[in-house]
Parts: C-alpha cells; sequence; structure tokens
C-alpha cells in the first residue's frame, strides 16, 4: 500500500508542476473538507454508510483543478466479517466551467488506491477509478472569492476485498477555503497615448533663432544670420553684408551707409588714404588724393618777378604740400597775358616761375623736386580781351610728373 501511495503522490506532483508551467496560472491552493456517503453495493454485503473527505488542491487555471484527497466511511456489513471500513486515497482532475461566475458546474475524474478492510481482519488494497459531475456555489462571485459550496456524484470503479470489481455509487457536499485567493486575469495593457509634443519655440522673424535667444528679432525675411540672429557684417564696418557695397572695407574705417569708406572731396580717394582732403573738384588727382596740377594764385608787382606778401599764405599752403607728399615732383609754369612783346611776357613768366621756386625752396623743400618753365602768353586759358580773362591768363603752375 505504501508503494502504491507513493506513486500516486510522484503523479499528482508531476501533473501540478506539467500543467502549472503552461498557460495563465491561477495561485490558488484551497482545501475542502465534505461529508461523502458510499453505496458498497451488493458484492460487498455491506450497507451505504456516510463518512468524510478531505482534500487539499490547486487551482491551475481557470478550467482545471488538480486535488489530492482521502475518503474513509464505515459500513454495517450482511455477513460474518464485521465492520467493513473503506479508505480511498485518490488524486482528481476537476474540469471546470464558468468559474468566477455564482455556480460553476463541473466534471471530474479521479485514480487511486483503495484500502476495503472488515473488522474481522480481512484486509486488500486495490485500484479504484472514479467519474463524476459537480458543481461549485460561489459565496461571492469573482476571482477574489474565498468561500466556495461543493457538491458532487458518481461512481468509484472498485477492486473490493470480495475479491471483484464493482461500481459504488458516491455523493459528497463540503465547503472549499482558498488558502490564497485565484489571481484574476491580467487587464490588457492598454499603452498611454504619447503626451502632445511641446510647440516648438517661437521664432518671430523666421530667421532660424529663436526668440529667447534672438538679440536682433525683426531681421528682415531671408537674411543671412549668426547665431545671435544677427545680420553677418564680414568686414565688421557697422553695415551688414546685405547692403554693403564695399564688402572689404579695412578694419577700423569710416564708412558711409553703404558700407564705403568715406571721400569727402569726392577725388576718388577715400579719407583714411587722402593726404589732399580738399582737393578741387573735378581736378585729376594721385593715388594719395593730389591734384596733378595745382593752380598757385600768386600775385606780382607790375612787370615784376617780385611776389606781393598777400601771396605767401597760398605759397606757404604749397609748401605744406610738398613736405607731405614727398613723391611730389613737378615743374613750375609761368604764363603771362599778351599785354606787351611776346619776348618780353616769355622772359617775365620765366623770371615769375624761378621767384616762386626761390621762395618754396627757401622754405625748405629740396630744389630737385622742382623745374620751372616760363610759357608767356602761349598758353592762355581765357580771353585776353577782358580784364577778367588777362587776370585768369597770369598764373603760375605746378604741374606734376
Amino acid at each position: 500500500m505504501k508503494s502504491r501511495i507513493l506513486i500516486l503522490a510522484g503523479a499528482a506532483a508531476l501533473a501540478m508542476g506539467r500543467l502549472a508551467s503552461a498557460g495563465d496560472i491561477h495561485d490558488g491552493w484551497y482545501i475542502e473538507p465534505a461529508l461523502l456517503g458510499v453505496d458498497p453495493g451488493s458484492d460487498q454485503q455491506a450497507d451505504s454508510a456516510l463518512g468524510y473527505r478531505a482534500a487539499i488542491g490547486k487551482t491551475l487555471n481557470e478550467k482545471w483543478d488538480l486535488e489530492g484527497a482521502y475518503d474513509f466511511t464505515r459500513h454495517d456489513a450482511n455477513n460474518n466479517l464485521g465492520k467493513l471500513k473503506l479508505g480511498l486515497i485518490e488524486l482528481n482532475a476537476l474540469r471546470v466551467f464558468h468559474r468566477d461566475e455564482r455556480f460553476s458546474p463541473f466534471y471530474e475524474v479521479g485514480l487511486g488506491n483503495l484500502n476495503s478492510s472488515y473488522s474481522s481482519g480481512a484486509s486488500k488494497d486495490g485500484f479504484a477509478a472514479k467519474a463524476g459531475v459537480g458543481g461549485l456555489l460561489n459565496i461571492n462571485p469573482g476571482p477574489a472569492s474565498r468561500v466556495k459550496i461543493i457538491g458532487d456524484i458518481g461512481l468509484r470503479l472498485e477492486d473490493a476485498v470480495a475479491g471483484s470489481r464493482q461500481l459504488d455509487p458516491y455523493a459528497a457536499l463540503g465547503v472549499r477555503f482558498l488558502l490564497s485567493a485565484a489571481a484574476p486575469a491580467p487587464a490588457p495593457v492598454v499603452a498611454a497615448p504619447p503626451p502632445p509634443s511641446p510647440p516648438p519655440p517661437a521664432d518671430g522673424d523666421h530667421d532660424g533663432v529663436v526668440d529667447s535667444a534672438d538679440q536682433c528679432p525683426n531681421t528682415p525675411a531671408g537674411a543671412a544670420v549668426d547665431a545671435r540672429g544677427c545680420e553677418l557684417d564680414a568686414d565688421h564696418d557697422g553695415v551688414v553684408d546685405r547692403l554693403d557695397q564695399c564688402p572689404n572695407s579695412p578694419v577700423g574705417a569710416v564708412v558711409d551707409a553703404r558700407g564705403c569708406e568715406l571721400d569727402g572731396d569726392r577725388d576718388g580717394v577715400v579719407d583714411r588714404l587722402d593726404k589732399c582732403p580738399t582737393t578741387p573738384a573735378g581736378d585729376k588727382v594721385d593715388a594719395e588724393g593730389c591734384s596733378l596740377t595745382i593752380a598757385l594764385q600768386v600775385q606780382f608787382d607790375t612787370a615784376k618777378a617780385t611776389i606781393k606778401p598777400v601771396s605767401y599764405p597760398e605759397l606757404d599752403a604749397f609748401v605744406a604740400f610738398m613736405k607731405n607728399v614727398p613723391n611730389a615732383h613737378g615743374e613750375l609754369q609761368g604764363h603771362t597775358d599778351n599785354v606787351g612783346k611776346a619776348a618780353y611776357n616769355l622772359k617775365l613768366s620765366q623770371q615769375r616761375a624761378d621767384s616762386v621756386k626761390a621762395y618754396v625752396v627757401g622754405k625748405g623743400v629740396d630744389a630737385s623736386r622742382i623745374t620751372t618753365r616760363g610759357y608767356g602768353l602761349t598758353q592762355p586759358v581765357a580771353d585776353n580781351k577782358t580784364g577778367e580773362g588777362r587776370a585768369q591768363n597770369r598764373r603760375v603752375l605746378f604741374v606734376r610728373n
């Protein structure tokens, strides 16, 4: 008998392990005491009797229970062998329907070891099989119900002490107590909708630099900007590249609204390089902004080469020019009107050119930088018929070479 009990226990453990590893497992251990009634049948010549069943089992999933149980009944025998005791160790499987509703029907099958013995001493161990139907009445319907009323009826196929196999009807009524509530089926996981994307940072002038970092928030549409949101100014002259007509101004140069360096006398040489910043309009100038021809307003005594003092400031300005532009070389040209003979005017114009040179050299200008020549009346620039025209023709020019 002991060996059969061990076999049954091992089979129960193996079955529980296999079923528990498959599918949706409900962790629902329970114990189940019950009243049991068995009718031994005529072969055993014993009356029907009440006994008890003690079971421990586990709810494996929503469909199956597996339990081990011990059934015991004591019967009055109609022979001379005395009281008949039936003790059944069994392993039962229950297929349950509608588990979490008020009433859950099931069918059951079982296999076990039956010990039948009489008080006179006759005894036998044999296999028994059972099949039946029943139902569970849920006190509190739902997956967490912990107390259920259970009832079942069926037939036991037994190898009895009388030496023959027979079918014994049985019925049981008991209470099932869950030691741990069956786990409810997990709720379907519904993914939470993603949070709405935050609005993009504001960029009022659409220059690619957000307003919070934009130091020039009103940039015109399409303008190229730096990381500060300000228009590019490659030469750093204060005029943005979009408006800069002179994009390569030297560092530090003073520029106008077009981004070009200032040229106050409009001679084509910017003020930064212009050594003669007040050149008369229209004069041809050199690279330093100085005129190539300088008309000196020099007054002389009548018919003489003597310079009048009133002309000294004019000549002093010319001296300053020669010193300021050390590479200036040229010819001092003397010119007269047509009053008098040509030979006389030619000689006078030469003397006047020489007088101017002498004054300039006397102020410290190297004589080698200046040559002189008199042209007399040969190159008038105005009409000699008028006094105003003749005054214009009496002149001294410095023509640079």
